[in-house]
């Protein structure tokens, strides 16, 4: 019974705090942001560049959102913001990223919004982030 109260629980946290579904996320407000991760770069590169449009971004001192549109039968799965750890020498410096999710084989185009903290990443930064259509600049104050 108390594992199944858990299990429960856990569900509940999981769904509230995610920036999911077609909810517009205000991440300055929503310390649950998703973190960025970066990998090594032998797993980074390993990585496939999916499909997906973007339709907004913005990002500030501690979060960055999205806004994209995405084939699939839903926008119910997990969304990760991928960071390269090489830095290119450049004023401001700039990383690769790639948004990484599983694929859906439904032909719905379905628009989202989503967030990620970047505590990893302090220094002002240009990401370019890799899509099917070409790179998306972000630019981290």
């Amino acid at each position: 019974m108390n594992g199944k109260i858990l299990i429960v629980l856990l569900i509940f946290t999981f769904s509230v705090s995610a920036c999911k579904k077609d909810d517009v996320c205000n991440c300055t407000d929503n310390p649950e942001c998703s973190s960025v991760s970066i990998p090594s770069a032998t797993i980074f590169d390993a990585l496939p560049v999916q499909s997906f449009q973007v339709k907004s971004v913005e990002a500030d001192n501690e979060n960055i959102n999205l806004t994209i549109t995405v084939g699939g039968c839903d926008l119910d799965r997990t969304f990760e913001l991928i960071v390269s750890p090489d830095v290119m020498e450049s004023n401001p410096v700039q990383r690769n990223c790639k948004l990484i999710y599983p694929e859906q084989y439904c032909k719905a185009l379905l628009t989202g919004s989503m967030c990620f903290n970047r505590k990893l990443i302090s220094e002002t930064t240009v990401l370019n982030l890799q899509t099917s259509n070409g790179v998306v600049k972000i630019n981290l104050p």
